[in-house]
């Protein structure tokens, strides 16, 4: 499980996003009552990701072709990729 475990660099990368928008995530009352804020576990004054929970978190923000126009999903990649600051 631990080599399961990222940092904030390694999330960052893998999402491609920066690594204050990973802060944003994690720390945002506002996201968390959004149902976006991401899961990490602490370690003193670090912290961590697993692999399953950033994937839920992903999964959690898919938006369905279906129900959507293409400006709404344009709209909504953006404020994901900006962490909720497009109103």
């Amino acid at each position: 499980m631990i080599r399961e475990l990222m940092t904030v660099d390694d999330l960052a990368d893998y999402l491609r996003v920066s690594k204050s928008l990973i802060y944003k995530w994690t720390s945002s009352k506002e996201q968390w009552l959004k149902g976006q804020r991401l899961t990490f576990i602490k370690f003193g004054n670090t912290i961590r990701f697993r692999k399953k929970d950033v994937e839920d978190f992903v999964d959690s923000n898919i938006i369905s072709g279906n129900k959507s126009s293409k400006s709404e999903k344009a709209d909504n990649i953006i404020d994901f990729r900006l962490g909720g600051q497009n109103e």
